[in-house]
C-alpha cells in the first residue's frame, strides 16, 4: 500500500511507470510520513551520537542520555 515505496524501486530496477494524479495525494501523505520518521531518527540520541564531529561531544551526548534516562534505573 505504499505506492512512494513502489516508486522507488521502479526507479531502482528502471522501470517506467506514470502516476496517476489520484495517487499525488497519496503519495503526498506517504512523503509527510516519511519526513516525520526522519525528524523523529535525527531527534534521537543515537543519531546525535553518531553524527557528533568529535569525542568530548560524543561524551556530552552520553551524559545527557544517562541523566535522562536516570529515573528510570
Amino acid at each position: 500500500m505504499d505506492v512512494y515505496e513502489l516508486l522507488t524501486i521502479c526507479d531502482r530496477l528502471d522501470i517506467e511507470y506514470r502516476i496517476d494524479i489520484n495517487q499525488k495525494d497519496m503519495l503526498e501523505v506517504n512523503l509527510d510520513k516519511k519526513k516525520s520518521q526522519l525528524k523523529s531518527l535525527e531527534a534521537s540520541f543515537i543519531w546525535l551520537w553518531i553524527s557528533a564531529k568529535t569525542d568530548v561531544e560524543k561524551d556530552s551526548i552520553v551524559d545527557l542520555f544517562v541523566q535522562k534516562h536516570k529515573k528510570n534505573i
